[in-house]
């Protein structure tokens, strides 16, 4: 038996006496540690004080090639770190390799996007023929065209709309003020719904400063939005999962796509810090990825 799987033993006897872990615990470390040690015998390392920083971090590259989740990576980290610091303190070791090693960051979910295509088929859906379908319109426009979170639209009241600048005030987290252009087909569309439906609320003796109303004439909620936005899918046919932040992502990744500067899209999108934009960059990459899967030859 090497010198570190005999260390081993003493060390989950300890958690066993001493901290009084369950068998399956004791299971679980004995297997993430084993693993390691595993690893570390066919570099031909089985002394504990012969384990490098470079070692563990080998070892941590192995998971990743292993296609292992970084909630299991860790665990296994965990139980190691435990491992060394029990060697440190029994003077077998004199320095522990993993003092340097953070965690990985879990991998965020990069989140669903629309084509280009998809949003002109969904804006395009709703009927402006209708007095529904004007105000529609106008709030896919907008949702989409300022990359507005759901709660931002929702909020908007008649005086945040400057027609004259083409400028939107959209209120944020913690309350914080941004202004966002809007472009020449949400200017259209707003206006349009500005001097058709709100008009007819203004003669039923409605007063509210919001700028999207139901039918009530009272301030869209944003279920309200949900349920329009569900409709327009089914009308568009558009099988992906689309809710209203998926504008909001879609407008970002295709700022990014055409070439947008990074601080210019996290200041559009009010984001605190700029590594919660950086997520579209990914997105983007992505698709690009892809579509070289997809159209070249020698993918």
């Amino acid at each position: 038996m090497s010198l570190i799987n005999d260390q081993l033993l003493k060390y989950l006897e300890m958690l066993d006496v001493e901290k009084g872990l369950s068998r399956n615990t004791l299971e679980s470390y004995e297997n993430d540690i084993s693993d390691f040690i595993s690893l570390m015998g066919k570099k031909g390392k089985t002394a504990p004080d012969e384990i490098t920083i470079s070692d563990v971090r080998v070892y941590l590259s192995s998971l990743r090639d292993r296609k292992l989740a970084v909630s299991s990576i860790i665990r296994k980290l965990v139980s190691i770190r435990g491992f060394f610091k029990y060697l440190l303190k029994q003077g077998i070791i004199k320095g522990n390799p993993l003092v340097r090693i953070e965690n990985p960051r879990p991998w965020r979910k990069l989140p669903d996007v629309l084509s280009e295509e998809e949003v002109e088929r969904l804006i395009n859906a709703p009927d402006i023929k209708t007095l529904l379908g004007i105000r529609d319109r106008a709030m896919l426009e907008i949702l989409y065209g300022c990359g507005l979170r759901v709660s931002e639209l929702t909020g908007i009241t008649v005086n945040d709309i400057d027609f004259e600048s083409g400028i939107l005030k959209a209120k944020g987290k913690g309350s914080k003020e941004r202004l966002v252009p809007i472009g020449d087909q949400g200017l259209n569309a707003l206006s349009d719904y500005v001097k058709k439906e709100r008009i007819l609320f203004q003669k039923k003796k409605i007063n509210s400063i919001y700028l999207f109303l139901n039918r009530s004439g009272k301030r869209i909620s944003r279920q309200g939005v949900w349920k329009m936005l569900k409709r327009y899918c089914r009308k568009a046919k558009i099988k992906k999962r689309i809710t209203p932040h998926t504008f909001r992502h879609s407008f970002a990744t295709h700022m990014i796509e055409r070439g947008a500067d990074l601080r210019a899209v996290q200041l559009l999108l009010g984001h605190a810090d700029i590594s919660t934009t950086q997520i579209y960059t990914h997105v983007s990459s992505q698709m690009i990825r892809e579509v070289y899967k997809k159209y070249h030859p020698r993918a």
